[in-house]
């Protein structure tokens, strides 16, 4: 548990409970892949670190065996490649299917973001009512 002395509003020293403290021993060496911190006495709990980006972006939630399902998925995952993704991207017949790999990806998000826009935008254009021909006409621009 981690407490501290504090000044109160009426000038008088008091303790203060801070709830638990992270303590890792003398010559803790290693990265961490993920670590999840506990919020409240829900059991509820969020991701302080996560190079995974499976909880990065999750809600407080409970540690299940689901959860651990995941991390075990995502360690036995075959590394993905750049083209790989780019070829994915290119691939794309839809919005939501563009969509569903940027999600996938979330590392590759950023480093890949004018692709994605790029082909969003080329889908989007095919999907323009503006550019097919309306009764027999074609529509002009």
């Amino acid at each position: 548990m981690d407490y501290s002395l504090d000044v109160g509003s009426n000038g008088k020293s008091k303790v203060v409970k801070h709830g638990t403290k992270e303590v890792t021993r003398e010559g803790f060496e290693y990265e961490l892949t993920v670590n999840f911190e506990l919020v409240n006495d829900k059991h509820l709990a969020k991701a302080s670190k996560d190079r995974t980006n499976l909880f990065s972006s999750s809600h407080e939630f409970v540690i299940t065996s689901k959860t651990g399902e995941r991390l075990l998925k995502w360690c036995n995952a075959k590394p993905v490649t750049t083209q790989e993704i780019l070829d994915k991207i290119s691939g794309a017949l839809s919005v939501s299917e563009l969509s569903e790999i940027y999600k996938e990806f979330p590392s590759y998000q950023q480093s890949l973001q004018s692709q994605f826009v790029n082909k969003k935008e080329q889908l989007e254009q095919l999907i323009n009512s503006k550019n097919f021909s309306q009764n027999g006409t074609t529509a002009r621009t």
